[in-house]
């Protein structure tokens, strides 16, 4: 694991309350669900991310091995085009007030 894909881990963990084992495990059925998707043949679904269609283009073989060339497609879900378009007309996002709702709430479990 890269350090960016750690970092990208305990941001996302931050987040939900989640352990970094618990937002790691979360992280791995998306990407086990991807491989699934492909091997069917179908369209990548993240939810409120969008979708991401693969094309294998063969392999590249160097001195450390075989590794697959994959062209991705991706398609924003609504959720990110509405909250990219919020974030440039600089008003407050739909995901600002997911997340000060959830820490709103975790505050007050905290409290209790």
């Amino acid at each position: 694991m890269t350090t960016t894909e750690r970092k990208a881990i305990n941001d996302t963990r931050l987040l939900f309350g989640k352990s970094s084992t618990e937002t790691k495990e979360f992280f791995e059925s998306i990407g086990i669900s991807a491989v699934l998707a492909y091997m069917k043949g179908e369209t990548i679904e993240i939810p409120y991310v969008g979708s991401i269609q693969l094309t294998y283009e063969g392999d590249q073989v160097t001195s450390k091995g075989r590794t697959a060339n994959l062209k991705a497609t991706f398609t924003p879900s609504e959720f990110l085009i509405r909250n990219v378009g919020q974030v440039e007309d600089e008003t407050k996002t739909d995901a600002e007030e997911i997340l000060l709702s959830r820490l709103k709430q975790i505050f007050k479990n905290k409290l209790n």
